[in-house]
């Protein structure tokens, strides 16, 4: 199976120009390296950000659990000390 490019001819000769010249291909990887590491860094501001909303949210959702939790164990005990000591009174 042929794969075909849709190179211009001036990618293809840009990339013989980098093939022949190790100068030209260590500048070009150096351009294309500071574009991943600034790509990378974007991309981990990004989940730094997710993460301290994940955070704020988790926070929100314990704060409510343990309000239930302690409604729920007031009521329960409430309904216990009604059901032992409810006649007595």
């Amino acid at each position: 199976m042929e794969q075909k490019t849709n190179k211009s001819p001036e990618t293809a000769q840009h990339n013989d120009i980098e093939a022949s010249n190790l100068e030209v291909h260590v500048a070009l990887s150096r351009e294309r390296h500071e574009e991943i590491n600034a790509k990378f860094d974007r991309a981990e501001a990004h989940m730094d950000k997710i993460e301290e909303k994940m955070e704020k949210g988790f926070s929100k959702i314990e704060k409510i659990i343990m309000w239930t939790a302690g409604t729920m164990f007031f009521t329960l005990m409430t309904i216990l000390l009604t059901t032992v000591f409810g006649r007595v009174i």
